[in-house]
């Protein structure tokens, strides 16, 4: 059923596209990187490129060098179409916790890699891709906040993460 929405919204989407990106964008993957300082010596910084066929490839790596204080990173993404419009929005990606440099039992730095599928046709009208990362607290408010944003609107296509 939740398959047959995202199916159903994507295909709205497509129709209710304007224009298409100019052709030599059309087959070009797109990327966008972000880095972040957070308070308390901890950071963060995510790669993401969209193929053109749907597969969206995220990297973020995470660092904390405070002596007591982790991070429990997340991270997620927001397609934009080339009229500025948001057009997908992913659910949260789920970073490793990272440990303090105190914490001997839990890497203190590190990298995660993820990979999702996107209906087609938002992949074909993304001209640029937003990154929102932080710490859980905090990137929980901005994430429901966008979803709030996404109901009222409706033609927001919110895009289930399943690891590829």
């Amino acid at each position: 059923m939740r398959t047959r929405l995202l199916n159903l919204l994507a295909a709205i989407v497509y129709l209710l596209a304007a224009r298409a990106l100019p052709a030599d964008e059309q087959h070009k993957p797109v990327t966008a990187k972000q880095s972040h300082a957070l308070r308390d010596h901890r950071s963060m910084t995510t790669e993401a490129k969209l193929y053109r066929d749907g597969l969206l490839v995220v990297e973020t790596e995470t660092e904390s060098t405070h002596l007591t204080r982790g991070l429990r990173g997340r991270v997620f993404l927001v397609m934009v179409n080339d009229q500025g419009e948001a057009i997908a929005i992913t659910e949260q990606f789920g970073c490793t916790t990272r440990g303090s440099t105190t914490d001997i039992t839990t890497p203190h730095r590190g990298k995660d890699l993820f990979k999702t599928k996107i209906p087609d046709a938002v992949a074909k009208q993304t001209a640029s891709i937003d990154i929102y990362q932080g710490e859980e607290v905090d990137l929980d408010k901005t994430w429901n906040n966008f979803r709030v944003a996404a109901d009222a609107v409706g033609k927001l296509v919110v895009i289930a993460i399943k690891v590829l």
